[in-house]
């Protein structure tokens, strides 16, 4: 982290700014996980989630995390609306405000919006090191937004990925992706039936927004063996029941899981942390799951990187306190 300017203002950092930056989620999750293990020695903090809910599947979130290295505190605030698409406008928005953790002033605003589409592929991306075969080569799409873009750009940086199955709600959707991959040089199809991108494939990426009468519609029995899901929707998509098809399922945090289970129909005993001092599987025919919600930290990994770069390279605009 450079020396910051207390006097110089707060920079801004619009989303356009962010997107110039260009930090890759490799380069999240490798400080993330730096950041996880201080956390558990006592140099990290990563609050509980704040949720309001007014209903007709609109929220309002706010995470809190802070480090002692870097001497920083992140507040990120989110609104999510299921009607924005008929408005088209994004899913989710929000902004990151970022404090001095010395003195405590704010000395950043940054837009939300692509922080959080990668630090999520990166929180995935750490877990993937090490649930996922490092011969994985296809990926599973149910869902196919935005968080499915940035999972497969973070997935297919540090795996050898050649094909994509795409399946969402709105056929468009999953044309997008198929387009965005073959961008990358990855073939791709898309399926009308759910269970048609969850078989055959080495990696799974459930993105499911929540609405109102969702019920679970994904069965992880029709996974082939030695593949791997991840539930970038909390797990919501997945049918409870069907978890013990799991060999192992890993989760965010073990200790707010035991408050606030995502699991629930089998006794789970991993998390990122656990996972972090793990070497890559070897069990060729395991099937692994990570569930998890988001976590504050990856929001400072994230915004600290854009901060170090935005100051190198003169990015953003600085307002007056």
């Amino acid at each position: 982290m450079t020396e910051i300017d207390l006097r110089a203002g707060i920079r801004y950092l619009s989303r356009r700014d962010v997107e110039r930056l260009a930090v890759s989620a490799s380069e999240i999750a490798d400080r993330l996980e730096t950041l996880l293990v201080a956390e558990r020695a006592g140099d990290a903090w990563d609050a509980p989630k704040s949720t309001i809910a007014p209903g007709d599947g609109r929220l309002s979130l706010a995470l809190l995390s802070a480090a002692r290295q870097p001497s920083l505190s992140v507040l990120k605030t989110l609104g999510v609306s299921p009607d924005n698409a008929a408005r088209g406008l994004p899913h989710i928005g929000g902004v990151i405000v970022v404090h001095d953790g010395a003195s405590g002033l704010p000395i950043a605003i940054l837009d939300a919006e692509h922080i959080t589409a990668v630090r999520t592929a990166a929180i995935s991306l750490i877990a993937a090191r090490r649930l996922a075969r490092v011969e994985s080569s296809s990926i599973g799409f149910i869902g196919c937004g935005v968080q499915a873009h940035s999972h497969l750009d973070a997935l297919a940086s540090e795996l050898p990925i050649e094909h994509v199955v795409a399946f969402s709600r709105r056929r468009e959707s999953a044309e997008a992706l198929r387009a965005h991959a073959r961008t990358a040089g990855i073939a791709g199809r898309v399926v009308d039936d759910a269970g048609d991108a969850m078989t055959a494939v080495d990696v799974v990426v459930s993105s499911i927004p929540q609405q109102p009468g969702l019920r679970p519609f994904l069965d992880a029995n029709q996974l082939d063996p030695g593949a791997f899901a991840i539930g970038v929707d909390l797990g919501r998509s997945w049918i409870p029941e069907t978890f013990s098809a799991f060999d192992r399922i890993a989760v965010d945090d073990l200790r707010r899981h035991a408050t606030a289970p995502l699991v629930t129909t089998v006794p789970l005993n991993t998390d990122v942390v656990t996972l972090i001092g793990e070497l890559p599987r070897t069990d060729p025919d395991a099937r692994t799951a990570f569930m998890f919600g988001g976590i504050g930290l990856g929001d400072l990994a994230a915004a600290s990187i854009c901060l170090d770069r935005a100051r190198d390279l003169g990015v953003g605009a600085m307002l007056e306190r």
